[in-house]
């Protein structure tokens, strides 16, 4: 188990420092070192990266390399950044990514770009009907704990597809996974998906768990247009558990002025049109989603006909459209949508208070099922008459359904500074003035179970102050863990 110590400001760095840094045990795999090694790299091969490498501000011509097909990409726990992939109106090539296309395949452990120096993907192309940021198209590829820092945005003349990982994938298996950046999709035809993970999933049963898209979407078309946190368009339908989106969610009117006639967007997923049935488990919008037809919290849109089931899932996002809800937005028939065990919360619009701020978490290694939290704020001064956290907890009950918890408490005192232990056992202390305030106080809860049976055990927390005439609220904040260890933290507004 691991013991993570989380106090940083910038929340983009504690993601890519603890999500968990496997190393490969494959004897042949092959060093990479170098731009030019990594360009050589072949479909099928093994391979790991010994250190960051950057790419030097080189501009690729739609994609770095064709074809990942059974090879693996071990990035172990380092950094490729510094280049743009572009597919202009003069390029020979069409459709892009990273990679043309992932056939099969392993891609784990890997950052690509920083939160200082997103990488950039531009497509301005008319032949082409899938843009994606590690690919254009994926089939049955696995890729965990990889960490994108990406602005993907096409604009074409033709219906395509555009996601932050994917255009379009097929039986992938994506895991602890996060995006962070833009994606942007503009069309002058009669379509676009866009999406943080992947904006089309084809034939067979795609599945992504514990993914966290922290990417605004945005869809600009002249007929329908698809926006989802993680998935646009499920085609066929996909299974998403433990996924959170906090990225904002919008469309647009094209640049010839024509308003845009059907627009599907949804916190999670934009549409389900799958032929059977898909389970949407565990999952949390903190996005706003806003759109001048149908918007969902959860899911924007289901198909006639498409059964598909959503449980356990809980929306905190602002959701705006002709046709919206907390959960499903619009269902051409209410039958098909199976809705369970689902918690529609008042959405985060409070503006935070400028002297009272919510930060990281620090929490224990699990034992006996069982971990501690502890959450910290700040203060700009003493005139307050109380202060505090508001907490709210979820977790899996012995049945499966989602349970919640909210805690209220007063903190009775301030410090100059709080101390705690770093992942590697060495005593750390932070002072107010490193966190941005004069004033620290913080929250220990204990015994939050670390279980497979309460699966990912999530918990939205802001600090309070109260004066004579009101309260006022920091930031909100979310943070995750599963069976203990560490999924995600980030500011929820």
């Amino acid at each position: 188990m691991k013991r993570v110590l989380l106090f940083s400001l910038t929340l983009a760095l504690l993601l890519t420092c603890v999500l968990p840094l496997g190393v490969s045990a494959e004897e042949e795999a092959t060093p990479i070192s170098t731009v030019e090694e990594f360009e050589a790299m072949t479909p099928t091969g093994s391979y790991y990266l010994t250190g960051d490498i950057d790419f030097g501000g080189k501009v690729y011509d739609t994609y770095i390399l064709y074809n990942l097909d059974g090879g693996t990409l071990d990035g172990r726990g380092h950094t490729i950044w510094n280049f743009t992939v572009a597919g202009t109106a003069e390029s020979e090539k069409a459709d892009g990514g990273i990679f043309f296309q992932i056939g099969s395949g392993t891609i784990r452990d890997l950052t690509i770009g920083k939160p200082e120096a997103k990488v950039q993907f531009r497509y301005e192309k008319d032949n082409a009907s899938t843009y994606g940021g590690l690919a254009a198209a994926a089939y049955s590829v696995t890729v965990e704990n990889v960490v994108m820092y990406a602005d993907v945005l096409a604009s074409a003349a033709v219906n395509f597809n555009v996601g932050g990982f994917f255009g379009a994938s097929t039986n992938c298996v994506v895991r602890n996974c996060a995006l962070y950046g833009s994606v942007s999709g503009v069309s002058t035809r009669s379509w676009v998906n866009a999406a943080g993970f992947s904006a089309n999933t084809k034939t067979s049963i795609g599945q992504f768990v514990n993914c966290v898209n922290y990417a605004d979407v945005k869809a600009v078309n002249n007929t329908t247009v698809r926006a989802g946190g993680i998935i646009g368009y499920a085609a066929q339908g996909v299974s998403l558990t433990n996924c959170y989106n906090f990225g904002n969610l919008s469309v647009a009117d094209n640049a010839g002025g024509q308003s845009i006639t059907n627009a599907r967007l949804g916190g999670i997923i934009a549409e389900n049109a799958g032929s059977s049935v898909r389970i949407y488990d565990g999952c949390m919008n903190f996005g706003k989603v806003e759109s001048p037809k149908h918007a969902g919290g959860i899911l924007g849109f289901n198909c006639n006909g498409k059964a598909v089931t959503i449980q356990n899932c809980v929306n905190y996002g602002e959701v705006k459209g002709e046709t919206a809800g907390a959960i499903c937005g619009y269902a051409e028939a209410a039958a098909d949508v199976t809705v369970k065990n689902n918690l529609e919360k008042e959405a985060l619009t409070y503006t935070p208070a400028e002297g009272v701020k919510t930060y990281g978490v620090q929490n224990s290694q699990a034992v006996d099922g069982k971990f501690n939290v502890r959450f910290v704020g700040t203060l700009d001064s003493l005139d307050y008459q109380t202060i505090g956290f508001e907490v709210t907890a979820y977790w899996r009950g012995e049945d499966g359904s989602l349970q919640q918890k909210d805690f209220r408490v007063d903190c009775q005192k301030v410090y100059r500074s709080i101390t705690g232990k770093a992942e590697n056992g060495i005593d750390f202390e932070a002072t107010a003035e490193e966190l941005g305030g004069e004033y620290v106080f913080a929250l220990s809860i204990l015994n939050a179970p670390a279980s497979e049976a309460a699966g990912a055990v999530t918990f939205v927390c802001r600090s309070f102050a109260t004066t004579a005439e009101s309260t006022v609220y920091g930031n909100a904040f979310a943070c995750a863990y599963e069976t203990g260890n560490f999924l995600f933290c980030a500011d929820a507004q």
